[in-house]
């Protein structure tokens, strides 16, 4: 059964990608001057769907020169939402496109053009793993064709919202579990290897909700994350920035409880 959420999303059937230039700023001095604003030109604009529901979440430029695209899809697949991935030439034709997922519901944000060509999805799903909803990755080969794909999670809900492969060739994945952790939804950090074996995981957060938005390796070989909690800061949710070592040792997390103690 669908969601409030998920239902409302029935109503808007396509998702589009539209390439513009944007205005230009420099940056001289300490401010931040406005030289030049340039009109926004459309280069090119597409939608892609069918006729129930589709939705687009991110999207990368491709090293030939294309775009790679995820969401998620409620007009083709298997049944329900499905994890919904186009490969686009240059001008937003399409090359490819694949759908991944089960006979529930399955949703992918994040997306990345992996060293060897291929691809790294990021998600969550609630048609295979141990609980409700489980981070679900998949690594791809330049085709679509899945290389590899796993589950993590508990028996609750946990949803994994950025990835990213890091400096090892392994893989950096942020999103919020109520598996683990305090158990009201916190930070989740997954380092995992490059079959998809996890190195390490650790849970970032208090007695409030929390989810981890996006990740990146830092130059240090450790790790930035953003996101909201309602664990810091002024009453109610708010952002969230923490910095991690190499293991995932939150160091801003750690100075944050400290300071609101």
């Amino acid at each position: 059964m669908l969601t409030g959420e998920r239902s409302q999303k029935m109503h808007k059937p396509l998702f589009a990608l539209i390439v513009v230039f944007l205005p230009v700023f420099l940056l001289l001095g300490c401010g931040l001057i406005k030289h030049r604003a340039i009109p926004a030109e459309v280069s090119w604009a597409k939608s892609y769907g069918g006729a129930v529901g589709d939705w687009a979440y991110s999207t990368q430029q491709t090293s030939d020169g294309g775009y790679i695209v995820p969401g998620e899809t409620y007009s083709f697949g298997a049944s329900s939402w499905d994890f919904w991935v186009l490969k686009l030439n240059s001008d937003g034709t399409i090359s490819w496109q694949k759908t991944y997922g089960g006979t529930r519901d399955d949703y992918a944000p994040s997306i990345q053009q992996t060293s060897d060509g291929g691809y790294i999805v990021a998600g969550y799903n609630s048609s295979f793993g141990a609980g409700n909803d489980d981070f679900w990755v998949l690594k791809l080969n330049s085709e679509g064709a899945v290389s590899w794909q796993k589950t993590y999670g508990g028996t609750r809900d946990d949803h994994a919202h950025s990835i990213q492969q890091t400096r090892d060739g392994g893989y950096i994945v942020a999103g919020s579990t109520r598996s683990f952790g305090a158990g009201w939804g916190d930070f989740w950090v997954l380092k995992l290897k490059s079959d998809g074996t996890v190195s390490w995981q650790k849970s970032y957060g208090d007695d409030g909700e929390g989810q981890a938005k996006s990740i990146q390796q830092t130059s240090d070989g450790g790790y930035i994350v953003a996101g909201d909690t309602e664990s810091f800061g002024a009453d109610g949710p708010g952002l969230l920035g923490s910095q991690t070592e190499q293991r995932g040792h939150s160091m801003l997390a750690e100075n944050l409880r400290r300071h609101r103690r």
